[in-house]
Order: structure tokens, then C-alpha cells, then sequence
């Protein structure tokens, strides 16, 4: 494949799955009640994990009390672990992110991968765009241009 098709490809996917998520995740936080994600997140509602997550990674909630401040990025990795461990897969994408970037957390490019190979495979379509890049680039693996593409061509499959 030559370098042009890499060099498109790779800026798709980057806009595609934006850092932390895109606009879903952000469209998930903004629209729950703060106050009660953080009720069902204590109960181990992995959704609620992750929504409040989002949240706290994003400051965005239209619950929140005017001028209140609720971004913390370490809240936010703090639930997305929990929802994660419990087996939500927006969660799993979103540990992936935050050690790829690292940020948050030091950068751990093994359990970046890791983390969006887990959410890959219960089916995150955003996570197998991502994984597919993961090949393309060697982030936590040896880089390998026909799973990349593997990846790409299933997302785009699934629409």
C-alpha cells in the first residue's frame, strides 16, 4: 500500500475516533444527571461508571450546578477502571486512550493496546477502527498492515 492511502487512512481514523471518544461519549455525559451517576456508579453500574467517567473527563453535565466545575481527570480514570473491569466496553476504549496519550496516566503503549484489543472484541466498533490503527502504526504490538487492515475492512462493513 503506499504512502499516500497510510496518510488518509491514518487521518480518517485519527477524526473518526477523536481523542477520548468523540462526540458520543460526550453527548452521553452531557445528558445524564450528575447526581445520579454518581448514585447507580457506587451501586457497580458499569454504565453509570462510565458515563460519570465521561463526565468528569469532560466537566460536561446540564445537572451540574451553574459554575460548578466537576472535571477531574483522575475521577474519570478512576471509573472508567472500575466500568471497565466490569466489563463495559466504552470504558475498556476509553483506558486505551487515556495510556496511549498518556496524560492521565504514564504512557503504557502494551496496556493501550491491551485495553482496546478487550473492547475490540465485545464488538465497540469505534475500538476495532482504533485497534486497526494500533497494527498499523506497532502501538503495543509489532506492526502489521493486513490486521490493520482486517480491522478497517470489518468496521467498515458494519457500517
Amino acid at each position: 500500500m503506499n504512502k499516500k492511502i497510510y496518510f488518509v487512512l491514518t487521518i480518517f481514523i485519527i477524526f473518526k475516533t477523536s481523542c477520548f471518544g468523540g462526540a458520543i461519549g460526550m453527548v452521553d455525559a452531557f445528558m445524564a444527571n450528575h447526581q445520579q451517576m454518581k448514585v447507580a456508579a457506587e451501586k457497580n453500574d458499569p454504565n453509570a461508571q462510565y458515563v460519570l467517567g465521561m463526565q468528569y473527563l469532560t466537566g460536561l453535565s446540564i445537572s451540574k450546578d451553574p459554575g460548578e466545575n466537576i472535571q477531574d481527570e483522575k475521577l474519570a480514570f478512576k471509573w472508567f477502571s472500575r466500568a471497565a473491569e466490569m466489563g463495559n466496553e466504552k470504558a475498556m476504549f476509553q483506558l486505551s486512550l487515556i495510556f496511549n496519550e498518556g496524560r492521565i496516566q504514564p504512557k503504557n503503549d502494551k496496556l493501550a493496546f491491551s485495553w482496546m484489543e478487550k473492547s475490540a472484541k465485545k464488538g465497540y466498533k469505534d475500538a476495532k477502527t482504533q485497534l486497526g490503527l494500533y497494527h498499523l502504526l506497532g502501538t503495543g504490538c509489532n506492526k502489521d498492515s493486513f490486521k490493520a487492515i482486517r480491522y478497517f475492512l470489518e468496521t467498515a462493513n458494519e457500517g
